[in-house]
């Protein structure tokens, strides 16, 4: 193949890959038009038109191939570069947050890296509420701080000097606005409420504000088709701890995230291999 054939095929596929990263071209520039026009990116673009769709497979590119590499920091920047372009895109928003918070972290060096990577993965969840659909991310984004509070030992830390909130307090804020009916949401919401009572009880027997955690469960289960079984051992925990505080009897020689939670249970379960 000569020189100039095979950049004519170069500049076929990358073309290619703008009209599969662009479909959805004409709604991510009314969008941008709208809520995300004040990002830079979107801005320096907006006279451009159909360019975007180009600069996009050229960014997608860059980002993948810095994935390839481990690269935290550029995948970051490149990650809200393409959105900026397209902010619509929640399937990319969610997986690229996933990258940073998930395979980047685990990779990140020292804390300092690893608590930036988290700020960014979320920033960019962040991003979408207002550019895209947002049930939707408040859905993933509770989902995440769930799922990443109990398999990365720095999550928490990482999550509270950014925001200034646990990542339980978050999640329950994040799928307190998710759509109501999703069994999946449902099931986590509930049991961060009953985790949350289970705590109030067990160190300072807060019988009120964990009852309305009880409360507030029970009606987020009542809405989802969440079986019988499944809301029964959900609620559990914070029921039987319930029982015991409003009978007089002292709630916390009974903890059942006790043993779950040690520091040093904690640290065998999912404590990654130091980098």
């Amino acid at each position: 193949m000569t020189w100039r054939a095979g950049k004519l095929l170069g500049a076929a596929l990358l073309l290619a890959l703008a009209a599969w990263i662009g479909r959805g071209l004409d709604a991510a520039g009314s969008a941008t038009s709208g809520a995300g026009a004040d990002e830079p990116v979107a801005r320096a673009l907006r006279p451009l038109g159909p360019v975007k769709a180009i600069l996009s497979a050229v960014l997608w590119t860059d980002l993948m191939r810095s994935q390839r590499a481990g690269d935290g920091e550029r995948i970051a920047s490149l990650a809200r570069a393409l959105l900026s372009i397209h902010p619509d895109l929640d399937s990319v928003r969610e997986h690229l947050a996933y990258q940073l918070i998930v395979s980047e972290a685990r990779r990140a060096p020292d804390r300092e890296r690893h608590g930036l990577l988290i700020t960014r993965g979320l920033e960019i969840l962040d991003d979408g509420l207002e550019l895209g659909d947002a049930g939707r991310i408040h859905a993933a984004t509770g989902r995440l701080l769930y799922d990443r509070r109990e398999r990365d030992p720095w999550f928490p830390r990482a999550v509270e000097l950014a925001f200034g909130a646990t990542p339980e307090e978050l999640a329950i804020e994040h799928l307190r606005l998710a759509p109501s009916a999703d069994p999946l949401e449902s099931m986590i919401l509930a049991s961060l409420l009953v985790e949350r009572g289970v705590r109030r009880l067990v160190t300072d027997v807060e019988t009120v504000p964990a009852r309305r955690d009880l409360e507030e469960a029970v009606a987020v289960l009542g809405r989802s088709e969440v079986g019988p079984e499944d809301r029964e051992s959900v609620l559990q925990p914070l029921q039987v701890l319930l029982e015991l505080a409003e009978s007089g009897e002292d709630p916390r020689p009974h903890d059942p995230y006790r043993e779950r939670w040690s520091t040093e249970r904690r640290r065998e379960l999912i404590e990654p291999e130091e980098p």
